[in-house]
């Protein structure tokens, strides 16, 4: 697990490096109060990372804030249990209505959309916010699940309009 945060990191100065024009070991970063990373000495570059398996994502964007959340498609004991406790009741329905085995893709499109909104917001997967319904922000928040590998889902989510995604994978 130290292994794949310290890749993770390092992955991330070397992308946010390529952003603001320094060296990688320059990027200065601080962890907010619920563990979303930021950048110490600038105030216009947004990002977020995330990863699982053998994939880590990174979301950048300026002025607006973002999530990102991938995760390896895989069996989840209980995802039912988890579902209810966790998902609104149209996630519920939308997970219900996949069945077998659609639906074990569908609870990750589900998870992966609900944890890149949070990571937006800056809460993560705080037990206060997971709960919680995001229409009221529909009009300000867009989300965009995609499939980066096979074998993986991920959402993003930015504060205003996606007018373009692009990912790379190296």
């Amino acid at each position: 697990a130290r292994r794949t945060f310290v890749a993770a990191r390092t992955g991330l100065r070397t992308v946010l490096a390529k952003y603001l024009g320094i060296p990688a070991p320059a990027v200065d970063l601080g962890v907010g109060i619920y563990g979303k990373p930021f950048l110490l000495d600038n105030n216009w570059l947004r990002f977020n990372l995330s990863h699982s398996g053998n994939y880590g994502l990174v979301a950048v964007i300026a002025d607006q804030e973002v999530g990102i959340d991938i995760e390896e498609l895989r069996p989840v004991d209980g995802a039912s249990a988890i579902a209810e406790q966790f998902f609104s009741p149209a996630e519920i329905g939308e997970y219900q209505t996949a069945g077998w085995p659609r639906g074990e893709k569908e609870f990750f499109r589900i998870w992966t959309r609900k944890e890149s909104r949070l990571k937006a917001i800056g809460t993560g997967l705080s037990a206060e916010y997971l709960d919680r319904e995001f229409d009221k922000f529909a009009k300000h928040w867009t989300t965009v699940s995609f499939v980066p590998a096979s074998g993986y889902i991920a959402s993003v989510c930015v504060l205003g309009d996606v007018s373009q995604l692009s990912f790379y994978i190296n």
